[in-house]
């Protein structure tokens, strides 16, 4: 019995060793790798007319670490948005519907970047005591010692999950985006349509979506009532309509790779192996006694 005890032993030493390496390159390595991009496939952010110039878009390249964020921004089609801008004069008269936050900035209710930098490193130290608990139980002789690492697999999953999407939920916490607009100046999308899909690869998560609707700022009072009572989504032809299409990919950096390998393989596949183990060496002296 002696044999799988210890190696039980040298895997939560393993573990442990391995997290407290976590702490060192959770501070030194990148943790989010973001590429955004945002560009107009019909209505007036393509030009004034077909072919006269370049769509308008956005594109976004972000890497998130510990310490720093950094951001590279890039803009195309500016004289389109420029014509689509200038075309969005009117008040919008047509009552939004009211979010469940009664109206506050969905920004100022959001997790932020800094509290996400500051909330993960401390998660990969609870962790690491938790790994440390475990190995402390083993060496105790605890017979439920299967609970706090089953804890601890879990743990370390959901750490992995946090490291994928929460820097980026963070990103996007650190503005302020209005939940309704008045004006000219927000955009209030009427018979709005939405259509999303995803791809999961070994090495990122791709999101894919399309934006589409009525730009009320770009129609006058009694022509937004009009395009509310009378107009649907297949009403494409008309001239306030516009439509975006739009992709988000997480990289999944070193960092998060590691992580994975780590938490497959030390924190499961082996775990599993030595109860794989430990109960044949129960089993066989009962088979032997049975002869």
């Amino acid at each position: 019995m002696g044999y799988p005890k210890t190696l039980r032993m040298l895997l939560h030493l393993l573990q442990l060793l391995l997290l407290v390496s976590l702490i060192g390159a959770t501070a030194s390595q990148t943790w989010s790798s973001i590429s955004f991009e945002v560009q107009a496939t019909d209505g007036a952010p393509t030009g004034y007319r077909e072919g006269c110039c370049m769509h308008f878009g956005i594109g976004a390249e972000l890497n998130i670490s510990q310490n720093s964020s950094d951001v590279e921004l890039t803009l195309a089609g500016l004289s389109a948005m420029s014509y689509w801008q200038n075309q969005r004069v009117n008040e919008v008269v047509i009552p939004q519907e009211e979010k469940d936050n009664d109206g506050e900035d969905w920004g100022n209710n959001s997790l932020k970047l800094t509290e996400v930098q500051d909330g993960l490193p401390q998660a990969v130290k609870i962790i690491t005591a938790i790994s440390a608990v475990v190995l402390f139980i083993h060496l105790m002789g605890y017979q439920r010692r299967w609970i706090p690492g089953l804890i601890l697999n879990l743990a370390l999953f959901t750490l992995i999950l946090a490291f994928v999407i929460m820097p980026t939920v963070g990103w996007f916490g650190e503005f302020d985006v209005e939940s309704k607009g008045t004006g000219g100046g927000s955009l209030d999308l009427e018979h709005q349509q939405i259509f999303t899909d995803y791809n999961l690869t070994s090495e990122s998560l791709e999101f894919y979506f399309n934006v589409s609707g009525f730009d009320l700022a770009m129609a006058n009072e009694s022509e937004q009532w009009h395009i509310s009572d009378n107009l649907t989504s297949a009403d494409i032809d008309h001239v306030s309509f516009i439509a975006f299409d739009g992709s988000l990919d997480l990289s999944l950096t070193p960092l998060i790779q590691d992580l994975v390998l780590i938490w497959l393989v030390v924190f499961t596949i082996l775990p599993l192996t030595l109860i794989v183990i430990e109960r044949v060496e129960i089993d066989s002296p009962l088979r032997l006694e049975e002869k």
